[in-house]
């Protein structure tokens, strides 16, 4: 079968950089004004800013250039930037067909992970007109069908909102951490966090075992045993011992037995692989 270097990787670009288009003029200067205006400082020699959910989004710089494809780029998210006259040309016309040539193209770069077409298009129409809905719901559903493919449409209010958008999308793409505090869940209590991330365990069930073993730290994990799960009650029933060595069993594969971690530094685990979120 094929592999990533049989395409044509044309979006080799450094995952930490901003990049802008060179066809985008005013809309990149405002965009670039827009990033400025949110609290800005310095981290580990990278540029951190702090986007309107109060995270943390990490950058070497913010570069212009001839993008091969979409609008702006970071991290393997492809931004393509629409107006809505522009979008419904490229979708409704018979004789335009530029959009779907765009997405298979898309399809083929390894190096672009998700595809978002977004157009500050939503105070264009007016909801209480049967006409608007029906032409507003046609747009929507025109891209239902790229959803499992990763492209995605996303209609805003204003162009500042699409770019309070972009931010946070890119923002939760390079989020280590979203693997461990799942959401935010439980972010004061470590142990709660990675029972939580075991796939067998639902938001309930870990917090049935986390109220029978109020543990804190994430290698107290290690302490729980077949017949300590198996007699915790998930809703009315207890866990049963078939499933509890199935969460052992998972448990083991989280801390192999060469796994170290200590106290003051929470989580130490040996080697990770890069980590696409998606």
């Amino acid at each position: 079968m094929f592999n990533k270097d049989d395409y044509n990787t044309e979006m080799g670009l450094d995952p930490l950089t901003i990049y802008m288009d060179t066809q985008e003029f005013e809309r990149a200067k405002q965009f670039v004004n827009y990033i400025h205006s949110l609290d800005k400082t310095e981290e580990n020699g990278l540029n951190r800013i702090t986007t309107s959910n109060g995270e943390y989004l990490y950058y070497n710089n913010i570069d212009k250039l001839p993008l091969a494809k979409g609008d702006y780029y970071y991290n393997g998210i492809l931004f393509e930037y629409k107006t809505l006259r522009d979008l419904e040309l490229s979708i409704f016309n018979a004789d335009d067909d530029r959009l779907n040539r765009q997405v298979d193209d898309v399809l083929k770069d390894p190096s672009i992970n998700m595809y978002i077409i977004i157009c500050p298009c939503l105070n264009e129409f007016d909801f209480s007109k049967d006409g608007d809905c029906k032409r507003f719901e046609n747009l929507k559903n025109f891209f239902n069908q790229f959803i499992p493919l990763h492209v995605h449409f996303i209609p805003t209010t204003s162009q500042e909102i699409a770019f309070r958008d972009m931010l946070n999308i890119w923002r939760g793409s390079k989020s280590s951490v979203n693997l461990f505090t799942l959401n935010k869940k439980y972010r004061l209590n470590p142990f709660l966090t990675l029972l939580s991330s075991l796939p067998i365990l639902n938001h309930n069930q870990a917090n049935a075992i986390f109220k029978q073993f109020p543990y804190c730290y994430p290698e107290e994990i290690k302490q729980l045993t077949v017949d300590d799960i198996a007699n915790v009650k998930f809703g009315k029933k207890r866990c049963g011992k078939p499933k509890a060595e199935k969460i052992i069993n998972q448990i083991r594969i989280w801390f192999p037995n060469r796994f170290s971690a200590n106290k003051k530094t929470n989580f130490h685990p040996i080697e990770w692989e890069e980590v696409k979120i998606f």
